[in-house]
């Protein structure tokens, strides 16, 4: 998460008097922060020659993309499948 920029110019309404008074402010930060929780949904569909070839291509990608999420650090207990 970032937050930046803030810039005001406030000049009084004229009251008669030539007096060209200004107030300016600027100001920049910017916060950084580790997230609590990332979610990402991964889709994949797959065509065969028969149902049994589709299923077994579906579980080899399925493996490998747990696979490629363990070794990148993700905790085995953070991962959720579904059918």
């Amino acid at each position: 998460m970032v937050c930046s920029g803030i810039a005001a110019s406030v000049q009084p309404a004229d009251s008669g008097q030539s007096s060209k008074k200004t107030i300016a402010i600027t100001a920049e930060d910017s916060v950084s922060v580790d997230p609590e929780v990332a979610t990402i949904t991964v889709g994949y569909q797959n065509y065969a020659s028969t149902k049994d070839a589709a299923y077994g291509e579906n579980i080899r990608v399925s493996n490998e993309v747990t696979k490629a999420l363990l070794n990148g650090g993700v905790p085995k207990s953070a991962l959720e499948t579904e059918r």
